[in-house]
């Protein structure tokens, strides 16, 4: 890693940098190559393995629908613009390594996530829960 040259926040904390210095120029970048430096944005965020779950959970309740049986996850893969974000491999990864790792998915049968660059498919347990429009009938028992 270069070192780092200047880290600096905003006043309120909400936004910041940090300057590295750079070994060479990135092949075919502008501000290298014409300027002598480069500028990447960055956004950090604290994420733990809690909240990481909590995300995986919302996107499978949010497709949980009648007509969609397999949910395909890629993490880390190029989105429908081409633009990738590798942060979403580490947190898909993280996932991956809680014990006994499930969804509730109710319609879904299969959940399997995909990690781009690392080229893993992991088949994420499907537990069953009641259907939204499942009915049910009660019917007495013989005591």
């Amino acid at each position: 890693m270069p070192p780092v040259i200047e880290t600096r926040t905003t006043p309120d904390g909400a936004a910041g940098f940090v300057a590295n210095a750079l070994l060479g120029p990135m092949e075919g970048a502008r501000f290298s190559t014409g300027l002598g430096f480069e500028v990447q944005l960055q956004m950090s965020l604290q994420i733990t393995a809690t909240s990481a779950r909590a995300n995986l959970d919302r996107i499978v309740h949010q497709h949980a629908k009648p007509e969609i049986k397999h949910l395909l996850l890629t993490a880390g893969g190029p989105d429908r613009g081409g633009m990738r974000f590798p942060g979403e491999e580490a947190i898909a990864a993280l996932i991956t390594e809680q014990p006994g790792l499930s969804v509730a998915a109710g319609y879904l049968e299969r959940v399997t996530l995909h990690l781009w660059s690392a080229r893993r498919i992991i088949e994420i347990a499907v537990e069953s829960r009641p259907r939204p429009d499942s009915t049910r009938a009660d019917y007495g028992t013989d005591r």
